[in-house]
């Protein structure tokens, strides 16, 4: 009989603890100052209008081992719908180097979860991919983030929600040192319960159903680690409900909206470990007002999302091996 193993994933890639010194000094080498103050105190109303279009998308890849069990990686990320059928999340969402013992994948889902109103929500089966992965699931070092992180998911046209507030982009990359950004997501809340818009998706393993309503939080971009990824703090800022104020593993490929509501990144990275104030100052060589020396930061890694990336991926999009 063939039996059948189940590992969970909760994606976004790691960095290593130390990761400041592990990826070295700032690019640039200045003292600025980072207010941490300047996120209000409400969501701003444009992000607010964005909501209805962040998902909840699960990969899992199927693959034998040598003794013919079947092996599932299941990975658990989030995503935005950015036309009437497709939807943009990381790359390393659905990355075969999950698989343990370097085993070739048979086959591959991607699961699209979206609400529909407040109260319910659907599961959209993805139909074709076309994305980038980095070629490992630690960023121990500034090349890390060279590597393409980027998932583009077309699903089935059947039965899907209303789009009334498109998915819009900013014009020119206007994301310095100091702008105020907004995270939305479906990653698991701290004692590991399942967020999921909607109710009657399938749980994975080693959690129990959770909200159906988003994280959403506040950052501060600190600095370019390269052309196109940018390396913000969290700010301990909730705006949603449940209150959530850290980033966690299950935010990748969640959108990063500017204040406008453009969707202006993804998320590919965060750090294991969080850091002081004081020591973060330390390491960057910045100075952070209006928060307590004492006080814990989680360091996030954003990778820039444009018009003509997504006209791209378009045109390379494949068949998905379903299961």
């Amino acid at each position: 009989m063939m039996r059948e193993k189940v590992g969970v994933i909760l994606a976004t890639a790691t960095i290593l603890s130390g990761c400041d010194t592990a990826l070295g000094a700032p690019i640039e080498q200045r003292t600025p100052t980072i207010q941490l103050d300047q996120l209000p105190d409400v969501l701003p109303p444009e992000v607010t209008k964005q909501i209805p279009n962040v998902a909840a998308i699960t990969g899992e890849v199927k693959s034998f081992d040598p003794s013919y069990q079947t092996i599932i990686s299941t990975t658990l990320c989030s995503g935005v719908r950015i036309d009437e059928y497709d939807y943009l999340s990381a790359g390393h969402c659905v990355n075969l180097n999950s698989l343990p013992q370097d085993l070739t994948p048979y086959c591959k889902d991607i699961r699209v979860d979206m609400p529909i109103d407040q109260q319910e929500g659907i599961t959209l089966n993805g139909t074709h991919e076309a994305g980038y992965a980095p070629g490992s699931m630690t960023a121990s070092t500034l090349d890390f983030f060279k590597q393409g992180d980027v998932l583009l998911v077309e699903v089935k046209p059947n039965s899907q929600p209303s789009y009334d507030n498109p998915t819009h982009f900013s014009e020119t990359s206007d994301i310095e040192q100091g702008t105020p950004l907004y995270f939305v997501n479906y990653q698991p809340t701290e004692d590991r319960l399942y967020r999921n818009p909607n109710k009657d998706a399938q749980v994975p393993p080693e959690h129990l159903p959770g909200p159906h309503t988003p994280a959403i939080l506040g950052g501060i971009a600190i600095r370019n680690v390269n052309s196109d990824t940018i390396e913000v703090i969290s700010a301990g800022k909730s705006y949603g409900d449940p209150v959530d104020t850290d980033i966690r593993f299950g935010a990748s490929g969640g959108p990063v909206y500017d204040q406008n509501g453009n969707l202006v990144a993804r998320i590919v990275a965060v750090a294991n470990e969080k850091i002081s104030v004081e020591t973060y100052e330390n390491n960057h060589h910045i100075d952070i007002t209006d928060m307590p020396d004492e006080t814990m930061l989680r360091t996030i890694y954003i990778k820039e999302s444009t018009p003509n990336q997504i006209d791209e991926l378009q045109q390379i999009k494949q068949s998905l091996p379903r299961c």
